[in-house]
Order: structure tokens, then sequence, then C-alpha cells
């Protein structure tokens, strides 16, 4: 019996998750996208977060170079604007689109220009 409700819970909880997950505004790059319409600081925050996130890990074969004081509108607006471009990405996690719009926007080739 309690093996049987712990089997019910554990499902239940499963499926709370991923509806959860379905309806994540920031969860998709096409959700993402229509939610920095009006949610600009949670766009703001969440680029800012990825891109923490890369500037500690290690990624060989990248050149990634963000600049060295970053601009957290600009950047969030290059990222929009670069994944607005991207149909391809649309369906992608939002962390994997933001992910290759801050690679391709701080590619170390370009650093000259910035």
């Amino acid at each position: 019996m309690r093996v049987a409700a712990l089997a019910i819970i554990t499902v239940l909880l499963a499926c709370q998750s991923m509806a959860s997950a379905a309806t994540d505004p920031l969860s998709r790059v096409d959700r993402f996208l229509a939610y920095c319409k009006s949610h600009m600081q949670a766009c703001e925050d969440e680029v800012a977060e990825v891109n923490l996130g890369m500037e500690f890990e290690y990624m060989p074969g990248t050149q990634y170079c963000p600049p060295r004081r970053m601009d957290w509108k600009t950047e969030e607006r290059s990222v929009i604007a670069w994944l607005s471009a991207q149909p391809n990405l649309r369906d992608q996690p939002t962390p994997d689109g933001i992910r290759a719009a801050l690679l391709a926007i701080n590619d170390c080739s370009r650093r000259a220009i910035r």
C-alpha cells in the first residue's frame, strides 16, 4: 500500500514538473522572445545568468571573449536581435539559444570591433 502511494505521488510530482516546464515563459527561445517584449529585466537577468556560467566554464574550441565591462541592456538587446534572426533555434531551450547568441556576438575575432 505504501509503495503504491509513493508511486502515485512520484508520478503526480513528475507530471506537475513537466507541466510547469511546458508553460515556463523562459523554457524555449520562442517563449523567451515573446516574454522579453514586456519583461525586459527578467530577460536581462537570464542573459546575465547564462553569461556568468559561460565565464566559469571551460569551453574548448570556442572563441568566447565577452567585453570587459558588460552593458547588460545592450547585451540583452543584442541577444534578442540575434535570436530573432535565427528561426531554426525557436524550439531550443532558452539557455542553449542564449549561449549560441553570446558566442556569436562575443566572438574573439570581433574583439577589435567592440
